[in-house]
């Protein structure tokens, strides 16, 4: 029975990304491009923290599409939930995996991040990549920490071919 479960779930997770866009894979953007996420931000009024380390050249293709969508909805969490608030980001490149960090501070937040479908979609990326993501308030900050390995891409490469793209 929950092996039945976490199949059913899986193939719920590849339905989801299958519905998500139609836009052809190869014109999505990728972390190479989060320049203008982090720019976006700061035009909102947030002052943003970047660094990046590692070579974003090592991710492949799939993963730093979803970096990039995880890195995304992060920063509109943040300007959604807590407003123009300072942001420190972290893109780590190391060690076989992409390390997402969001940190900002629970000061002036108007209300926590709940469960809605922002998080949930940042969990089911990370784990569709056989990946993991962390959201939790800690020590006055909401921090929002993703790991994705650089290899071993469970589902999206199926996902890729089965939708044409």
């Amino acid at each position: 029975e929950e092996t039945g479960r976490d199949a059913l779930e899986d193939l719920e997770r590849v339905l989801r990304v299958l519905r998500e866009s139609g836009t052809p894979v190869s014109r999505r953007p990728t972390l190479g491009e989060a320049q203008r996420l982090l720019d976006s931000a700061r035009s909102s009024g947030a002052k943003v923290d970047a660094r990046v380390s590692g070579d974003l050249g090592l991710v492949p293709a799939p993963v730093s599409r979803e970096g990039y969508r995880i890195l995304q909805e992060s920063l509109t969490n943040v300007l959604r939930h807590a407003g123009p608030v300072p942001i420190r980001v972290g893109i780590t490149v190391a060690e076989g995996r992409l390390e997402l960090e969001v940190v900002n501070p629970l000061s002036g937040v108007t209300g926590l991040p709940g469960s809605g479908s922002g998080l949930r979609g940042i969990r089911e990326r990370a784990a569709l990549l056989g990946g993991k993501a962390r959201m939790e308030s800690r020590e006055g900050e909401w921090q929002v920490r993703v790991s994705l390995p650089l290899d071993g891409i469970r589902w999206s490469d199926a996902i890729h071919r089965s939708s044409g793209r």
